[in-house]
């Protein structure tokens, strides 16, 4: 015979309505629905038999209709109610009666049968976690314990100050003892305080991808393109000043020019000056052109440019200023 200690375990995992004192005895009412329990039983009709049984128990707690109430429930397919019930019927059955052991052997045989489901709580869960497995809230004993339970489906609930609540189905069958961490839902999110309205939080713009440094080598071949242009300007005139200085020289003689001779040297004294000018300006720029270029691929800079152009002496060649 099992010990009275284990009822209270019991009272928390089986959700069994035979109270013996709920109400009044009826037992006149209570034989009329024995009766037709047992004869749903007989037509193999469980469902309707235990609920006729259960509701005659009821109105009269006699230990036969708590022993047919038990088998009723076995072949139904809840054991550990079945189970539950036949040990509660050997408690109230005196030493000498006959079905006391039968009671008996049924407890011993349906206990290797019983489902047991074991409930932790998640080691993270927050203070004031609540478990409920079937609508029946687990304390703190039962949390981690193998509890008997009916084959079948059942639903586990976590409920947490501040978490959604999580319902975790789980069907278990016949002789197996499964284990199942409960753990609360998702936090929930922020509520706006009533009368307030939600500040919108602006993430910072982002920033703003690296360079590679194509304006700074861009700004580099201009400067470099417009120096190669002076240093030929410069080229060119140098050519023609042989030209002019000979021809002044030819219609110059004793330091008297005649109107071929002027112009001549004339114009030969405009080239000395912008060819002067043309392979300084044009060396200067195409080697910063050429400089631009060159950091432009090593650091990847992205320069400010800009580039402006202003007619240089004689309107041969056009200066670029600029800022990077």
């Amino acid at each position: 015979m099992r010990s009275r200690a284990l009822l209270p375990i019991l009272a928390l995992t089986l959700a069994v309505a035979v109270p013996a004192a709920a109400q009044p005895a009826d037992p006149a009412a209570a034989a009329a629905l024995f009766r037709e329990g047992r004869d749903a039983a007989k037509r193999g009709d469980y469902t309707a038999a235990c609920a006729k049984l259960s509701d005659s128990y009821k109105l009269d707690p006699a230990v036969g209709t708590l022993l047919n109430l038990a088998d009723c429930e076995e072949h139904r397919g809840r054991l550990a109610t079945a189970w539950q019930l036949f040990q509660q019927a050997t408690e109230k059955l005196p030493a000498g009666d006959t079905r006391l052991a039968n009671a008996q052997k049924k407890v011993t045989a349906l206990e290797p049968r019983l489902p047991r489901l074991t409930i932790v709580l998640a080691a993270d869960a927050p203070a004031g976690t609540k478990v409920m497995r079937d609508a029946i809230e687990l304390g703190s004993g039962a949390l981690g314990t193998a509890l008997p339970v009916d084959p079948g489906e059942h639903v586990i609930v976590v409920t947490a100050p501040d978490h959604e609540e999580r319902r975790t189905p789980i069907t278990v069958k016949e002789g197996e003892s499964p284990r199942v961490q409960a753990t609360p839902g998702p936090k929930k999110a922020a509520s706006t305080p009533q009368g307030g309205s939600a500040q919108k939080i602006e993430a910072p713009p982002p920033p703003p991808p690296p360079s590679s440094g194509g304006g700074l080598r861009a700004a580099g071949f201009v400067i470099g393109g417009v120096g190669l242009v002076g240093l030929g300007t410069a080229i060119a005139t140098g050519l023609i000043l042989p030209g002019k200085a000979k021809t002044a020289m030819e219609h110059c003689p004793g330091n008297a020019c005649d109107p071929t001779g002027y112009d001549a040297a004339r114009s030969g004294k405009t080239l000395v000056v912008v060819n002067t000018t043309t392979w300084i300006v044009g060396g200067v720029l195409t080697a910063g052109g050429a400089a631009l270029v060159v950091v432009g691929y090593v650091r990847g800079a992205k320069p400010s440019a800009t580039v402006g152009f202003a007619p240089l002496p004689g309107g041969a060649l056009a200066s670029v200023r600029g800022r990077f």
